[in-house]
């Protein structure tokens, strides 16, 4: 994760590793993923440089990054996490 990618994950780091340990993801497997963020939330996606088992090329054509994890930050500050299809299959501890 960038220094800009972590200067702005860290007010939540332990609400996000909170969320891994009670729901069994791995929390360094996730930080490990592509980070991401908007105005109001953030995601981490898993990169796949060599490829899925579909035949793409992965980084080498225009595959996207599969989001395994979606943030969205609440007024009061409060996280709301949204699983994905691809969470359990990149993330599980």
């Amino acid at each position: 994760m960038s220094s800009t990618a972590m200067a702005y994950f860290s007010p939540y780091k332990d609400l996000v590793k909170e969320y891994c340990d009670e729901n069994g993801l791995d929390y360094n497997k996730l930080i490990a993923c592509h980070f991401g963020r908007g105005k109001d939330d953030f995601y981490f996606a898993h990169s796949h440089p060599n490829g899925l088992h579909d035949g793409s090329r992965g980084l080498l054509d225009d595959t996207p990054n599969l989001g395994v994890l979606w943030v969205e930050i609440n007024k009061d500050g409060s996280l709301k996490f949204v699983e994905t299809e691809h969470t359990r299959e990149f993330i599980s501890a």
